[in-house]
């Protein structure tokens, strides 16, 4: 799935996918983080647009309670509640960058 792809830290992930989209680094970089450190697979050569439901479903199956920590995590590190609905959205990093900057965005 990851064959030929260049691997990157999680601020040249942000710089890539993130930097010309109006999003903090600071937010890009958290994320990215909580997904290396709650998943127990080498996401350095994920793109923002990998989907979690369908290419890198594999990640599920692998552990059924990755999605569910990841989510917490996410909630904990940015002091907000997820609803299912906006849980079940999160299908790419892109899509949790988004939900996650509106939420915060909101918040202020």
């Amino acid at each position: 799935m990851f064959s030929g792809r260049t691997s990157l830290s999680s601020e040249e992930f942000y710089e890539k996918y993130f930097s010309d989209r109006g999003f903090t680094k600071d937010l890009v970089v958290r994320i990215k983080n909580i997904f290396d450190a709650k998943i127990g697979f080498d996401l350095s050569r994920l793109s923002a647009e990998d989907d979690f439901s369908t290419e890198l479903k594999y990640i599920w199956d692998h552990d059924s309670l990755a999605d569910v920590e990841t989510i917490v995590a996410l909630e904990k590190e940015f002091k907000l509640k997820i609803t299912d609905e906006e849980g079940k959205r999160m299908k790419t990093i892109r899509d949790v960058v988004e939900i996650i900057s509106a939420k915060t965005q909101n918040e202020k």
